[in-house]
């Protein structure tokens, strides 16, 4: 009786064929690109942590994307404040459509365009309140005011999506 094993593996080869052609039908989201971002809203999640310290905080913002400088995103925000983030296409993803709240603002955004997170580890605690209004990068305005940059410890850390 080998006709049984044979049609069987006939069948298999033919579903697998089926799958296949099915999955290639269905539309794919085309991966994302720095072209793709400008002018879009993102939320963004952000934990800053220090593991030696054993503490961890977290926040969420959200804003425009305005430009990409740096490696880094610009981000106006409602306050008019501008958000650097570092600028890396894997950890951006495109946000289902709806309604997301801030859980420490209770804000609600509708319809984002994108969502990231961040972790950033090494975090400064004295820091933190500068890295939530601000992000990471530099600013023309900020010259000679608190640090805004990355510390080394934070640039030669951890700082992971």
């Amino acid at each position: 009786m080998r006709i049984k094993p044979i049609i069987l593996t006939i069948g298999i080869v033919v579903i697998s064929a089926a799958f296949i052609l099915i999955t290639s039908l269905v539309s794919k989201e085309q991966p994302i690109t720095s072209v793709d971002v400008l002018g879009k809203t993102i939320l963004m999640g952000l934990t800053f942590e220090n593991v030696d310290q054993g503490w961890s905080e977290l926040h969420q913002t959200h804003g425009k994307i305005v430009a990409l400088t740096n490696g880094f995103l610009q981000i106006k925000k409602d306050d008019g404040d501008l958000f650097m983030l570092p600028f890396n296409l894997e950890g951006i993803l495109r946000a289902k459509p709806g309604e997301y709240r801030e859980k420490e603002t209770g804000q609600v955004i509708e319809d984002p365009d994108f969502l990231v997170t961040w972790t950033v580890g090494n975090a400064q605690r004295d820091l933190i309140a500068i890295r939530m209004k601000y992000g990471f990068g530099e600013f023309e305005q900020d010259k000679g005011s608190e640090q805004r940059g990355m510390t080394n410890s934070e640039q030669h850390g951890r700082l992971v999506r």
